[in-house]
């Protein structure tokens, strides 16, 4: 994880402003919930980001957890659907569509309550396609993979998936906390191209 905090907004909430997509800037706890992908479009790689901006006692905090935001190989390499594996599209931003919920019935997660718009990948390679049709997607998760795993392979059908269990219980954590601070319990989610650290 890289961690900051200072007076200073962090740039990665610049590149949202370009985009026309919202920020929020509530204190304390206010989420922006950001993943950006990276260049590469090989998979089986945690080689994106999540990033957690908010506002505690008027100072910006920014988190930065190792995630994907692609599939991995083997939902690619056999897609539980004719259409192909789903990948999530960006950049696009993902007002109040996340909740928390259950991940297959296991563990609390956040969970789309809303359809995100995704393609999909069906030549079964170990390119992320991403210039295909847009869809409906539903099911697409932000959770863990292991405790600190080396490659996506099951972890991810088009979900976000954290590298880090401890990450990701640290998100779990401030998602709890923007409840808690009265900031509701629906999470915009973005995702946007690009690097960001």
């Amino acid at each position: 994880m890289i961690f900051r905090r200072g007076n200073t907004r962090p740039k990665i909430l610049s590149a949202l402003d370009d985009l026309d997509f919202a920020t929020f800037d509530g204190d304390p706890y206010d989420l922006n919930i950001i993943g950006v992908r990276t260049e590469s479009k090989i998979s089986n790689r945690f080689d994106d980001f999540l990033h957690v901006c908010f506002r505690l006692d008027g100072i910006w905090v920014e988190e930065i957890y190792p995630c994907t935001v692609d599939p991995g190989q083997y939902h690619l390499s056999n897609p539980g659907r004719l259409e192909g594996c789903a990948v999530i599209c960006s950049p696009q931003q993902m007002r109040s569509t996340y909740t928390i919920g259950l991940h297959r019935g296991q563990y609390e997660c956040l969970v789309n309550r809303k359809p995100v718009a995704i393609w999909r990948d069906n030549n079964k390679d170990e390119i992320i396609d991403t210039d295909s049709d847009r869809y409906e997607g539903w099911g697409i998760h932000i959770h863990k993979a292991g405790r600190n795993s080396t490659e996506v392979n099951k972890w991810s059908a088009g979900c976000t998936v954290l590298k880090e269990e401890r990450d990701f219980d640290r998100l779990m954590e401030l998602a709890r906390k923007q409840v808690s601070s009265g900031f509701g319990s629906w999470y915009t989610y973005t995702v946007i191209d690009g690097v960001y650290l």
